[in-house]
């Protein structure tokens, strides 16, 4: 019989067991265990075991609290600290006597059938016994009978279904739908998903049927995602993306509903915590853009909740970099509010985002009172000179342009505005790539219809995986390699004359480095 994994049984088993224990101890301070136990048990086990696990007012209690203390023992993780091989036989043919007693006196008893099956599969797992699979109901049924008594009970399952993941490779087809089926329910628990996600995928016979056992949870998949990525299987990581993105934004959805819900019912306080969960769940791009501006409007007014400022200082980020070319991705309304959420932010990111907003008299007042200077006022500069020549100011716009980074695409649009005589060059210009973390962004200027490639350099030796935005919208994720040229297929990746920006994310590994983008 294929080599087991006891431990992953004992990690879905323990997660009721342990927790009991616990509790009783927490419940009792001393006490001694019945001459029973001491017998099946040995002195020393049965000495360890009255430290946490007393005697009950209620014997049938005490008898299943003494069973499952006995179990929590069999799975300890350090194996060093588990009672000794030789008598393990005979406590869990104990704790078997026991559980059965308990079921005929309370048939009630969900916990009875439950212990008798998990020391029965125990005994047999921990042997090597063949009767695990020739005999499978011998354990099999106690725990479904666990289950009809106390159906919205997770421990029988849990075990079920981990017992279930070691002996994967000799169930029937049948059995194995009613497994993956028992997988999405008992997974749909992030400590149980923890445990059980990388024994599935590693019996899972390929990436669709390890797929078909995630359960339809934002984080279930974002943990699927972090498994691939450390273990480095990026074909896993790129296959796996596009659910993950489509269960993140029905996600978010949801959350919106439940705010809505919650804000129509008055209770203000708990819909804007699901506002707030919606908007440091979404990642900042496209796909999430239509929801994320529904949020920023509909949000009630005050600062942001501690641990929400990276992702909302992303967004902004993300935002005023499209505003940087001209393609503001919200209307001004929800941008400004984006503006006030965000935190420590520069005077020259505040001013921008500001004026970006609409609110050029506040950005003005900001840029009065700030002595900074540099180029991350360049974005702020050529967008207080086009205001300033709505104005009829044009003077006044072509003295602010000059403070603006002469290669910033949208100086030289407003120089242009300012000066419609100027000539242009046919050829496509680029400033340089701006890094933060794992993004680098390349503003473009377009003057003829051509085709994008984006021209990769510094690629880990152990790759990763990258994804390219223009103008925002996802153009397509990538296993890097070195050398590689990510060709986005159309329609993104034809750009039209104006003012675009290219985006490079690192999703999963070390990050990559753009060298160039090439437009032909």
């Amino acid at each position: 019989m294929r080599s087991v994994r006891i431990t992953l049984v004992a990690s879905a088993l323990l997660l009721g067991l342990i927790a009991t224990v616990q509790e009783i101890s927490r419940r009792h301070r001393q006490g001694d265990l019945v001459e029973n136990l001491r017998t099946a048990t040995g002195p020393e086990i049965a000495d360890r075991l009255a430290t946490s696990v007393l005697r009950s007012p209620d014997p049938a209690r005490a008898r299943l609290d003494r069973a499952r203390a006995l179990v929590a023992l069999e799975l300890l993780p350090d194996p060093a600290a588990r009672p000794p091989a030789a008598g393990r036989e005979a406590r869990l043919q104990w704790v078997r006597d026991q559980t059965r007693a308990v079921y005929r006196q309370r048939p009630s008893a969900w916990q009875a059938p439950m212990l008798e099956g998990a020391a029965r599969y125990l005994e047999r797992s921990l042997a090597r016994d063949p009767r695990l699979i020739t005999e499978a109901r011998a354990w099999e049924q106690p725990l479904e009978t666990s289950l009809a008594l106390a159906p919205g009970k997770d421990e029988a399952n849990r075990f079920l279904a981990a017992a279930y993941l070691e002996i994967w490779p000799f169930l029937s087809a049948e059995k194995q739908a009613i497994a993956r089926d028992l997988l999405r329910r008992v997974m749909a628990d992030p400590g149980t998903f923890s445990e059980l996600i990388e024994p599935w995928l590693r019996v899972a016979d390929d990436r669709a049927t390890a797929f078909s056992a995630l359960p339809e949870s934002a984080f279930a998949w974002e943990r699927l995602l972090r498994t691939y990525a450390a273990d480095h299987d990026w074909r896993g990581y790129l296959a796996a993306l596009p659910r993950a993105e489509e269960v993140r934004r029905s996600q978010l959805e949801k959350l919106l509903d439940e705010a809505r819900q919650r804000r129509a019912g008055g209770d203000r306080r708990v819909a804007r915590q699901r506002y707030f969960s919606a908007l440091t769940e979404a990642r900042p791009g496209g796909g999430a853009q239509p929801i994320v501006q529904i949020l920023l409007r509909e949000v009630a007014p005050g600062p942001a909740p501690s641990g929400s400022e990276r992702t909302l200082n992303a967004w902004l980020d993300w935002s005023l970099a499209l505003c940087a070319i001209d393609r503001c991705p919200f209307d001004q309304p929800a941008l400004g509010r984006l503006g006030v959420l965000a935190r420590d932010l520069s005077p020259a990111r505040e001013a921008f985002a500001r004026a970006a907003a609409g609110h050029f008299d506040e950005a003005l007042f900001l840029e009065e009172r700030s002595h900074s200077t540099g180029s991350d006022w360049s974005p702020y500069f050529s967008l207080k000179a086009r205001e300033l020549a709505r104005r009829g100011r044009r003077e006044e716009a072509r003295t602010a342009l000059l403070e603006a980074l002469p290669m910033d695409p949208l100086t030289r649009r407003v120089r242009r505005e300012l000066s419609p005589d100027s000539a242009t060059d046919s050829a496509p210009l680029a400033a340089d790539w701006a890094w933060e973390e794992n993004i680098a962004r390349l503003p473009m200027e377009i003057f003829a219809p051509c085709r994008l490639a984006v021209d990769l350099a510094d690629v880990p030796a152990d790759g990763a995986v990258v994804e390219l935005q223009i103008n925002g919208t996802e153009a397509g994720a990538f296993s890097a390699r070195a050398n590689a040229t990510l060709r986005p297929t159309e329609p993104l990746g034809v750009l039209e004359p104006g003012l675009h920006l290219v985006q490079l994310s690192t999703l999963a590994g070390r990050p990559v480095r753009p060298v160039a983008a090439r437009c032909s």
